[in-house]
């Protein structure tokens, strides 16, 4: 837990779980680092506010809002989006109806998907032109 944290205060959500059943990055990590990293930078503002009594600081907090939360989560968007691009195509789960990519999970097991595990093993494959009822 303590090394997730780190991995996401740090920005090194590219890198893959040491199991290599789960992604090190998803949506969720990447909305959940913003997050924290949104809230250190509003209680260090509001701090550096209080006690240096520097209260024109709104430029600087809207600078350092883009530089420290905005950009590397588009960073880790554009590493993930990467990531399920390459999944897509060099696994049988990009065709398969039962792939989602916005989480990079089989929703038919609801487990995460990578290049060296496929929940289903082949068996339950679906194309994507096949309907349910």
């Amino acid at each position: 837990m303590l090394d997730t944290l780190m991995d996401i205060l740090l920005f090194r959500l590219h890198k893959k779980h040491k199991d290599g059943k789960a992604p090190r990055i998803t949506t969720g990590t990447v909305v959940m680092g913003g997050l924290i990293r949104l809230s250190i930078l509003i209680i260090t503002m509001w701090w550096i506010s209080d006690v240096w009594e520097f209260h024109q600081f709104w430029p600087l907090f809207a600078i350092m809002v883009v530089m420290i939360v905005f950009y590397p989560a588009y960073r880790e968007m554009a590493i993930f989006s990467q990531s399920i691009d390459t999944i897509s195509e060099s696994t049988m789960c990009g065709s398969c109806m039962h792939f989602e990519s916005s989480a990079q999970i089989c929703s038919r097991y609801d487990e995460h998907i990578t290049e060296e595990y496929i929940p289903c093993e082949g068996m339950d494959w679906e194309p994507h032109s096949y309907e349910r009822p």
